[in-house]
C-alpha cells in the first residue's frame, strides 16, 4: 500500500497522519503489497520482480544483468526527515546488487563502474557471507577529506535488518535495529533517490544476491521533546534487599503490582515518548531525608544526560516533594515546570503517628509494607521499635506537619515549642520566591481529611517506649478534619502556590484517575487525546510470611495457595497477601535442605504486629505445619487432628457450640447495624461471619477424615456448611447498598462530605471481605 504526499498532507501544510503512538508527518511509506508502477520505474533486466507475502522480491538466474528500480518521483523532502527501511539480502554474494539511496539516477544498462560519487549510502555484499551498509560521505569529526568508501555496519548474509538514516540540519545520522550508530556525517549530499537492484550491464555472466526489501516510509523527525521525569509517592518505589539488609541499594523500581503510575506513564508513551529517552522514572528510596534526595535525584539527571534539558517533573505525594527539594537546592535554570499531585508541601497528620507513634493511621498496604518490615527486621539490640523506625526512614520527620496541628484541652499547640518538629519544610516554604512560578500543584477536595489532632499527656507505658512525646491522641474521635484527597489536606496541597491544578478522587486517585492525567498532560502542553487512567490498590490490610534459611515455605487460605493468594518473592522466600483476613495455613518444607529455621509472620493495619517460630528441618521430606490467626496475631504448631476452634472474635479456649444460633445472631446484627447505618458495626460482623464459615469448613474436613469432633453433632441441628456458602458476596453486597441508603437518609444536614467519607470507608471493608 503506497501512502504519498497528498495521501497524508491537505495543503501544502503538514497535517499529522495521527497514530496511537507515533506523532510525525508522514511523506511516503510502501509496504509493497504490489508494486505500482506510478510510484517505481521498474527495469526487469532479465530477472524478476515481484511482490510477496508483503515484500519486494528481486532476483535473477546467473545473467550480464539484474533487475533494477528506483522511485519515479521526489520522495524525499528537502527539510530535516528520516527515512526507514528494512532489507534481507542472501544467495550469492559474488557480485554486486543491493540497495542505494543517491542523489542521482545511473542510466539503466550502464556499463561504467559505480564508485562514491554515485552512492550516498548503499547496502551490498561484502564477502560470501557478509553484507555490509556503507557511506561515501565525511565523518563530522573530520576536519577534511575526499569522499570514499567508509563501512558502518556489517550483517551477515540471510539476515532481516532495520535500516534507519536521519537527515537532520547539516547531518546524517544511522540507527540499525534502533540501536544508533555514535558516528554522525555531513551532509554534503542531499538524497533523492532509493534504487533496488543494480543498474550495471557486465561483460561476463554473474550470479548475484537476491534482495527482499519489506517497507520504505520517509517521514518528519518527531520533534525533540523536553523529557518528562516521573516521581512516584513514599512507599512506592521497592528494592526489597536494600531493605532486608539496611543498605542504598541499586535497584529501586516501582514494582509491577503498584499499578497507580501506569496511567501517566502509558499515556505519554502513548504520544510518543519513550522510557529512558524522553521519559524517565525517578524510583529512589524514600527512606532518606528529603534533603539527600535531593542530591539524589541530581545524580540522577546527571547520569540520564538531561540535566541541562528542559525538564518537567510529575511527583506524586512525597515525590513532589522531592523535585521540590531539588529545585530548591540546585536551582536548576533548565527545570521547565514541576506538577507535584497531592504533595504534602505543609506536611501530613498522618507522620505523626508514623515519627511519635509508631502507629499508620492510613496509606495503602503497598506505601506502608516496607517501612514496617524494615523497622521490623533491622532493630539493633536493645533498640525500640520506634527507634529503629526513626534510624531506618529519617524522612518520615521531613513530612511532619508544619502548622499548630496538635489541640490540647481544645488550644493549639505552638508547632514552636514541640519536642519534634519539621525544620526542613518550616524552613523551604520561606524560600519560594525563586520557584514558585515553576510550581503547580494538583489537589483534590473530595474528601474528609485529618487535619487536627487532640492529645493528652502520654501515659507511663508511653513514656517508657519514648512514644507520643508531644502528646497521646484522646481514644474517642481525636481527629478533627478538613477538605483533601483522604490523606493530604488541600491547604498543604495547594495554598503555598499560586498555581494549582483540581483534581477529583482520593490520594491515589489523583494520579491513576484518567480525568487527573488529563490535566497532567494539558499543564505539560502534551496531546490528551491518547491519555489513560489506571488501577488504585487502597487496601490497607497487609499479612507477610517470611522464612529465613532453609525449607520452602507454602501459605493457604483453603485451597488457595501461594501466587494464587498473594504475592511471592521466591528468592526473599517471602509472601505478602494484601487485603488479607481470617486465618492460615503455613508450611515449611524441606526439599533436601536441613537446619535451623526461622518463621517470620506479621499483619500489618495502623501498626505491625509481629509473631516468630523457630524449627528445625532434620531431614529431606519434613513438612512443618503452622496455623496463623490474623483475629488475635496467635502463630501456632498444627497438627492433622488440631482442634481449631480459636478463631476470630472467640476467646482462645471457648468451644463453639450451636453454630446455627450463631449464625442467626450474626445476620440478626447485620439487619440491626443496616438500620443504624453502622458500616464499622456491619464490617465487624461480616468478619465473624467469614470466621465461622473457616471454622465450619475445618471441621467438616475433620470429619471426612474420619475424626469424631466434639463439636460436629445433632446439636447443631443439622447445620450444614452450605449455610455459608449460600451467603455469597452479592449478599453482602446488597446489604451495603442498604447501608449507603440510610446514610444519606440519616445525614441530611451534610450528605456530600459524609456519604464520600462512608463511601471510601464502605468500599475498602467491602473490597476486603471480597479479596480485591
Amino acid at each position: 500500500m503506497k501512502r504519498a504526499l497528498s495521501l497524508c498532507f491537505v495543503l501544502l501544510v503538514v497535517i499529522f497522519c495521527i497514530r496511537p503512538e507515533v506523532y510525525a508527518a508522514e511523506y511516503f511509506f510502501d509496504d509493497f503489497d504490489e508494486i505500482d508502477q506510478n510510484y517505481w520505474q521498474v527495469y526487469l533486466n532479465n530477472g524478476s520482480v515481484s511482490s510477496t507475502n508483503g515484500s519486494l522480491f528481486v532476483s535473477s538466474q546467473p545473467s550480464t544483468s539484474f533487475p533494477y528500480i528506483h522511485n519515479s518521483f521526489g520522495i524525499f523532502p528537502e527539510t530535516d526527515y528520516k527515512v526507514t527501511f528494512s532489507l534481507k539480502i542472501s544467495g550469492s554474494l559474488n557480485y554486486g546488487s543491493g540497495v542505494i539511496l543517491s542523489d542521482k539516477i545511473i542510466a539503466n544498462s550502464t556499463q561504467v563502474d559505480l564508485g562514491a560519487q554515485d552512492v550516498i549510502f548503499q547496502v551490498w555484499p561484502e564477502s560470501q557471507s557478509v553484507y555490509s551498509l556503507w557511506t561515501s560521505l565525511c565523518l563530522t569529526s573530520d576536519l577534511s577529506c575526499n569522499p570514499s568508501y567508509k563501512k558502518i555496519y556489517s550483517f551477515a548474509i540471510n539476515t532481516t535488518h532495520k535500516i534507519e538514516i536521519n537527515a537532520k540540519d547539516q547531518i546524517y545520522s544511522v540507527l540499525v535495529d534502533d540501536v544508533t550508530i555514535p558516528q554522525t556525517y555531513k551532509k554534503q549530499r542531499q538524497i533523492s533517490y532509493f534504487w533496488v537492484g543494480n543498474p550495471q550491464l557486465t561483460n561476463t555472466t554473474t550470479t548475484r544476491p537476491s534482495i527482499q526489501v519489506d517497507y520504505i516510509r520517509v517521514e518528519s523527525l518527531e520533534e525533540e521533546k523536553d523529557p518528562v521525569v516521573i516521581l512516584p509517592g513514599f512507599g512506592g518505589s521497592w528494592d526489597l534487599d536494600a531493605i532486608l539488609t539496611n543498605t542504598s541499594g541499586n535497584n529501586w523500581e516501582i514494582p509491577e503490582f503498584v499499578k497507580e503510575y501506569d496511567g501517566i506513564i502509558n499515556s505519554l508513551k502513548n504520544t510518543g515518548y519513550k522510557l529512558d529517552e524522553d521519559l524517565f522514572v525517578f524510583a529512589y528510596d524514600w527512606r532518606k531525608p528529603l534533603d539527600l534526595l535531593a542530591d539524589d535525584l541530581n545524580s540522577f539527571l546527571i547520569t540520564k544526560n538531561i540535566d541541562d534539558k528542559n525538564i518537567n517533573f510529575v511527583g506524586h505525594s512525597m515525590g513532589g516533594l522531592v523535585a521540590r527539594s531539588y529545585l530548591q537546592k540546585y536551582n536548576n535554570e533548565n527545570v521547565s515546570k514541576v506538577i507535584t499531585v497531592g504533595s504534602p508541601h505543609k506536611g501530613i497528620l498522618d507522620a505523626y503517628g508514623m515519627w511519635e507513634g509508631l502507629t499508620i493511621w492510613d496509606s495503602a498496604w503497598w506505601q506502608k509494607a516496607l517501612h514496617l518490615i524494615a523497622t521490623e527486621v533491622n532493630r539493633n539490640s536493645g533498640e525500640t521499635e520506634l527507634q529503629a523506625a526513626r534510624r531506618v526512614s529519617p524522612s518520615v520527620k521531613d513530612l511532619l506537619p508544619t502548622w499548630n496541628y496538635l489541640m490540647r484541652d481544645g488550644i493549639p499547640v505552638p508547632v514552636s515549642l514541640m519536642l519534634w518538629k519539621n525544620d526542613y519544610l518550616i524552613d523551604k516554604n520561606n524560600q519560594l520566591l525563586t520557584i514558585g512560578e515553576r510550581v503547580a500543584s494538583g489537589h483534590s477536595s473530595d474528601y474528609l481529611t485529618k487535619s487536627e489532632l487532640m492529645v493528652t499527656k502520654p501515659t507511663k507505658e508511653d513514656i517508657l517506649k519514648g512514644l507520643w512525646q508531644d502528646g497521646s491522641p484522646i481514644k474517642d474521635n481525636p481527629f478533627l478534619f478538613s477538605v483533601g484527597d483522604g490523606y493530604v489536606t488541600n491547604s498543604s496541597a495547594a495554598e503555598l502556590f499560586d498555581k494549582g491544578i483540581p483534581m477529583i478522587g482520593n490520594h491515589g486517585e489523583v494520579i491513576s484517575k484518567r480525568e487527573n492525567v488529563i490535566k497532567i498532560l494539558e499543564d505539560l502542553g502534551i496531546a490528551t487525546e491518547f491519555a489513560v487512567g489506571s488501577n488504585h490498590d487502597d487496601r490497607k490490610k497487609l499479612a507477610i510470611f517470611k522464612l529465613n534459611s532453609p525449607g520452602v515455605l507454602e501459605v493457604c487460605q483453603l485451597s488457595v495457595c501461594n501466587e494464587n493468594l498473594g504475592i511471592v518473592f521466591a528468592d526473599k522466600k517471602m509472601i505478602m497477601v494484601p487485603g488479607f483476613m481470617g486465618a492460615f495455613d503455613i508450611k515449611v518444607k524441606s526439599t533436601g535442605e536441613t537446619g535451623n529455621y526461622q518463621l517470620l509472620v506479621g499483619q500489618i493495619y495502623e501498626t505491625a504486629e509481629w509473631n516468630k517460630s523457630n524449627g528445625k528441618l532434620t531431614n529431606s521430606g519434613q513438612v512443618d505445619s503452622y496455623f496463623y490467626n490474623s483475629g488475635n496475631n496467635s502463630l501456632t504448631m498444627d497438627s492433622a487432628t488440631n482442634n481449631r476452634n480459636i478463631f476470630l472474635y472467640y476467646p482462645e479456649g471457648v468451644e463453639i457450640k450451636n453454630i446455627n444460633k450463631i449464625r442467626q445472631d450474626i445476620l440478626r446484627q447485620i439487619d440491626t447495624s443496616i438500620a443504624l447505618g453502622d458500616i464499622y458495626g456491619f464490617d465487624l460482623l461480616v468478619d465473624k461471619w467469614v470466621a465461622l464459615h473457616n471454622y465450619v469448613a475445618s471441621l467438616e474436613s475433620e470429619k471426612i477424615a474420619g475424626i469424631n469432633h466434639k463439636d460436629w453433632g445433632e446439636k447443631n441441628n443439622g447445620f450444614a456448611r452450605s449455610v455459608f456458602v449460600s451467603k455469597t458476596p452479592d449478599y453482602f453486597t446488597e446489604r451495603l447498598a442498604k447501608i449507603y441508603t440510610n446514610l444519606k437518609n440519616n445525614y441530611p444536614s451534610n450528605p456530600e462530605n459524609f456519604y464520600k467519607l462512608d463511601k471510601r470507608a464502605q468500599l475498602l471493608m467491602l473490597k476486603s471481605f471480597l479479596g480485591l
